[in-house]
Protein backbone atom coordinates (compact mmCIF):
# COMPACT_ATOMS: atom_id res chain seq x y z
CA UNK A 1 0.00 0.00 0.00
CA UNK A 2 1.04 3.56 -0.94
CA UNK A 3 1.83 5.92 2.31
CA UNK A 4 -1.57 7.14 4.31
CA UNK A 5 -1.56 10.27 5.07
CA UNK A 6 -3.65 11.68 8.25
CA UNK A 7 -5.79 14.24 7.18
CA UNK A 8 -6.67 11.84 3.48
CA UNK A 9 -10.28 11.43 2.75
CA UNK A 10 -11.81 7.91 1.54
CA UNK A 11 -15.21 6.87 0.69
CA UNK A 12 -16.60 3.41 2.93
CA UNK A 13 -17.45 1.34 -0.80
CA UNK A 14 -20.45 -0.50 1.62
CA UNK A 15 -22.04 2.31 3.15
CA UNK A 16 -21.14 5.31 1.13
CA UNK A 17 -19.63 7.77 4.00
CA UNK A 18 -17.08 10.19 3.99
CA UNK A 19 -14.23 9.92 6.76
CA UNK A 20 -10.69 11.84 6.85
CA UNK A 21 -7.81 9.85 8.06
CA UNK A 22 -7.81 11.08 12.10
CA UNK A 23 -5.24 8.75 13.38
CA UNK A 24 -2.57 6.38 12.22
CA UNK A 25 -0.97 3.62 14.93
CA UNK A 26 1.14 0.85 13.28
CA UNK A 27 -1.47 -1.38 10.85
CA UNK A 28 -4.24 0.57 12.48
CA UNK A 29 -6.07 3.64 11.14
CA UNK A 30 -9.38 5.59 12.19
CA UNK A 31 -11.47 7.26 10.49
CA UNK A 32 -13.60 10.30 11.48
CA UNK A 33 -16.26 11.87 9.44
CA UNK A 34 -16.51 15.55 9.19
CA UNK A 35 -18.20 16.49 12.42
CA UNK A 36 -16.17 13.63 14.26
CA UNK A 37 -19.53 12.18 14.93
CA UNK A 38 -18.52 8.92 13.74
CA UNK A 39 -15.40 7.07 13.72
CA UNK A 40 -14.14 3.82 12.31
CA UNK A 41 -11.33 1.87 13.20
CA UNK A 42 -9.70 -0.33 10.80
CA UNK A 43 -6.34 -1.99 9.58
CA UNK A 44 -4.14 -0.31 6.86
CA UNK A 45 -4.86 -3.21 4.55
CA UNK A 46 -8.61 -3.30 4.91
CA UNK A 47 -8.62 0.70 3.36
CA UNK A 48 -8.08 -0.60 0.24
CA UNK A 49 -10.24 -3.72 0.06
CA UNK A 50 -13.50 -1.32 1.67
CA UNK A 51 -13.04 2.21 1.11
CA UNK A 52 -11.66 4.22 -1.56
CA UNK A 53 -9.51 7.09 -1.50
CA UNK A 54 -11.74 10.49 -2.55
CA UNK A 55 -8.94 13.32 -1.64
CA UNK A 56 -4.98 13.05 -0.75
CA UNK A 57 -3.79 15.05 2.34
CA UNK A 58 -1.43 17.22 0.30
CA UNK A 59 -4.74 18.37 -2.34
CA UNK A 60 -5.01 22.07 -1.30
CA UNK A 61 -8.26 23.48 -1.88
CA UNK A 62 -10.31 20.39 -0.91
CA UNK A 63 -13.53 20.96 1.59
CA UNK A 64 -15.50 18.99 3.58
CA UNK A 65 -18.79 19.93 4.77
CA UNK A 66 -21.99 17.89 6.92
CA UNK A 67 -22.01 14.71 8.64
CA UNK A 68 -20.46 11.88 5.99
CA UNK A 69 -24.11 10.42 5.62
CA UNK A 70 -24.81 9.15 2.23
CA UNK A 71 -26.98 11.06 0.20
CA UNK A 72 -30.55 9.41 0.80
CA UNK A 73 -31.99 7.59 -2.26
CA UNK A 74 -28.74 7.18 -3.83
CA UNK A 75 -28.78 10.47 -5.19
CA UNK A 76 -27.63 14.63 -5.12
CA UNK A 77 -28.43 15.50 -1.73
CA UNK A 78 -28.07 18.00 0.67
CA UNK A 79 -27.02 15.26 3.17
CA UNK A 80 -23.57 13.97 3.39
CA UNK A 81 -20.40 15.82 2.53
CA UNK A 82 -20.27 18.44 -0.06
CA UNK A 83 -16.88 17.93 -1.79
CA UNK A 84 -15.46 21.56 -2.84
CA UNK A 85 -12.53 22.24 -4.56
CA UNK A 86 -11.29 25.97 -4.16
CA UNK A 87 -8.84 28.40 -2.14
CA UNK A 88 -9.70 28.46 1.38
CA UNK A 89 -11.74 31.11 2.55
CA UNK A 90 -10.87 31.63 6.30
Amino acid sequence: MASLKKGEIWRSNITGMVYKVKTIKDQMVVLESAKGLNQVLTSKENLNLFYEIVSKADDHGFHLEGDGSPPAGGGESSKGFSLKVGKDID
